[in-house]
C-alpha cells in the first residue's frame, strides 16, 4: 500500500449544523487509494454564540460590509384649479396663484418614502382650518386633496389656501395657493 497524505477539509451542513472531517489520499492516487472518514463534532457552539469551530489550517475571511443606501423621503406639492369642477386649468408648483372665479382647488401632494403611513391633510384659509382628513399614503406616494365651494355651485373665497400634510403630528410638507 502506498503512503497516504491526509488533510482535513471542513464542511458545515446548514440543515444538521454538524462539522464533517474528510481525509483524502495523496497526489496521483487512484480512486481505490482514497479513504474517507466522516465524523460529527459532538460539541456545538451555543445558539446565542456567534463563534464557530474553525481548524488552524482554515482561512478566515472577514465579513464583507455592504453599505445599504436608503433614499431619503421626497416630498413635493402642486396645485391645479377648475372653474367647472370638470376641467382643470393647469398645474402650478406651490406657491400657486389663481384668479378669482375658480370653484375647485386640487392639491397634489407627493410623499415618496411615506407609503403605508397614515397622513393628515388639512386646508387652511387665511390661517383658519376649513377641512381635515386622514389618508393612508398609497404605494404611489401621491395623494390628490380637493376642496370645492359648496358642491361646485359657488366660487372659492379669495384668500391664501394653505395645504398641510402631517404624519404623527409632525408637519411633513406645506404649500400655498392664493386666489386673487
Amino acid at each position: 500500500m502506498r503512503y497516504v497524505k491526509s488533510f482535513g477539509v471542513l464542511l458545515l451542513l446548514a440543515a444538521l449544523t454538524s462539522l464533517l472531517a474528510f481525509t483524502v489520499g495523496a497526489d496521483n492516487a487512484t480512486e481505490a487509494d482514497y479513504t474517507i472518514e466522516i465524523s460529527a463534532v459532538a460539541e456545538e457552539a451555543p445558539a446565542e454564540s456567534a463563534e464557530s469551530v474553525v481548524p488552524q489550517s482554515a482561512t478566515i475571511i472577514p465579513p464583507i460590509w455592504v453599505p445599504l443606501t436608503a433614499k431619503p423621503p421626497q416630498t413635493s406639492m402642486a396645485f391645479n384649479a377648475s372653474n367647472d369642477c370638470a376641467t382643470l386649468l393647469g398645474g402650478q408648483n406651490a406657491p400657486a396663484n389663481f384668479s378669482y372665479g375658480i370653484r375647485q382647488l386640487v392639491g397634489l401632494i407627493v410623499l415618496d418614502g411615506y407609503q403605508g403611513q397614515t397622513a393628515n391633510f388639512s386646508y387652511l384659509l387665511d390661517g383658519s382650518q376649513i377641512t381635515s382628513r386622514d389618508f393612508v399614503v398609497p404605494a404611489s406616494g401621491a395623494v390628490l386633496y380637493t376642496i370645492t365651494a359648496q358642491g361646485c355651485s359657488f366660487n372659492l373665497s379669495r384668500g391664501t389656501y394653505t395645504l398641510q400634510s402631517k404624519i404623527g403630528g409632525e408637519l411633513i410638507i406645506e404649500g400655498t395657493a392664493v386666489v386673487r
